[in-house]
């Protein structure tokens, strides 16, 4: 085989005039053949990334519109929320951009089968529409911020609210937990929740509950409804996510990057960056305190 191949290596290409006008005519058509079929990938390729980028730009332009409303800053995040499914359905059916992105996702996340179904959708979105955003210039990065966002609130919501109501809360105790603190302001909302079961959440209103509990608060201390709940927490999962590091990263994400999305200002790359990073390091946090 060796000396097969050498022989092949070893002779000399058959130059071009000894090719007679139809051997020529065979191997145009060869390459103008092959030419076209990268052509048209090409062509595909480029078509796809024009209509991927179309769909964020047409996000980015209804984010806008909903941003005027007036209406409160939740219902303003389930309009985004709304836009942004919608809209990056096209993104969802590109396997191989997907996988790409997923991948970068997992450079960062150590837990990333630990995440639920919805937040592995989410967190390769974002980094895609952040890629996007990116090669815009002047671009505002609402999109990314309020779809990243979507995944710590998606895990903090299915993981310690949404357990909480159904299987630590039981029927018999609501009345009880909730005595003290269905007319106490800083925690009436949440009282009303779990008084009507309704485990429907915002990032916003999770990370003021969590407030409520950490280390160093005194409110759980007398109120029956933070304390059961803090017991919960603690429960399932190390105490990180009760303490000052975990919770003043997650107050600054949620308050002084998050919410501004909602509002007319535009997110610039630096702050897209930074949410970058409070993000990242608050989901790892949580993930890695599940007991």
């Amino acid at each position: 085989k060796e000396t097969a191949a050498k022989e092949i290596e070893d002779t000399p290409p058959v130059p071009f005039a000894d090719f007679d006008n139809d051997q020529l005519r065979l191997l145009l058509q060869f390459f103008e053949s092959r030419f076209k079929v990268m052509e048209n990938k090409l062509n595909e390729i480029q078509s796809s990334i024009n209509s991927v980028a179309q769909q964020v730009a047409d996000v980015n332009a209804e984010i806008q519109q909903i941003r005027l409303l007036p209406r409160d800053i939740d219902e303003k995040f389930l309009a985004f929320n709304h836009a942004l499914d919608t809209r990056m359905n096209l993104l969802l059916v590109q396997s191989d951009t997907l996988a790409q992105y997923r991948l970068i996702t997992e450079s960062w996340l150590s837990f990333w089968h630990a995440l639920e179904t919805d937040s592995q959708r989410f967190l390769p979105t974002a980094e895609y529409i952040y890629d996007v955003l990116a090669r815009t210039p002047d671009a505002d990065f609402a999109p990314f911020v309020i779809q990243y966002c979507r995944s710590l609130e998606n895990e903090m919501l299915n993981k310690l609210f949404v357990n909480y109501h159904r299987n630590w809360v039981r029927s018999d105790s609501r009345h009880r937990l909730i005595q003290g603190a269905i007319n106490y302001a800083p925690v009436q909302r949440f009282a009303e929740k779990v008084r009507d079961d309704h485990a429907v959440y915002s990032l916003g209103e999770m990370t003021y509950i969590m407030r409520q509990i950490q280390s160093d608060a005194s409110i759980w201390r007398n109120n029956t409804l933070l304390s059961d709940f803090r017991e919960y927490t603690l429960s399932h999962f190390r105490d990180n996510i009760v303490r000052d590091t975990f919770l003043n990263q997650l107050g600054k994400l949620t308050s002084e990057i998050r919410n501004r999305a909602a509002h007319a200002d535009r997110v610039d790359l630096p702050m897209a960056m930074e949410c970058q990073t409070l993000l990242r390091s608050c989901l790892n946090t949580f993930l890695y305190s599940l007991i």
